[in-house]
C-alpha cells in the first residue's frame, strides 16, 4: 500500500493486491486477489473489482461499479435461446 492511502470500513482487500499512493478507498469496497490500483485513485462506496483487474492512475469509480464481472457474453441460438460464451480476459483501465 502506497503512502497517504485511505481505506474505509468494511472494505475487503484480498491477497496480492497493490494500492498506489494517495488512493482513497471508501467503505464496503471489494478488491479481489492480485488487483492493482494506481496512484490517486478514488473508489466510491460499494465498488467491486474482481481478481486480476488493473486500475490505472487518477481513475474515479463511482458507487457500486463492478469491474471484471461477466459481460454480455451470449450468442443467440436458432431456437431463440442464448448460449453463454466464456469470459476469459481481465479488465485494464
Amino acid at each position: 500500500m502506497g503512502a497517504n492511502c485511505r481505506v474505509g470500513k468494511f472494505t475487503v482487500i484480498e491477497e496480492g493486491v497493490t494500492i498506489g499512493a494517495g488512493a482513497n478507498i471508501h467503505p464496503q469496497v471489494f478488491l479481489g486477489k492480485n488487483v492493482k490500483i494506481g496512484q490517486q485513485v478514488t473508489l466510491h462506496p460499494g465498488v467491486k473489482i474482481y481478481h486480476g483487474c488493473e486500475i490505472g492512475d487518477h481513475v474515479i469509480l463511482h458507487a457500486n461499479v463492478v469491474i471484471g464481472a461477466d459481460g454480455f457474453g451470449f450468442i443467440p441460438q436458432e431456437d431463440g435461446s442464448f448460449q453463454k460464451i466464456p469470459q476469459i480476459g481481465n479488465v485494464v483501465i
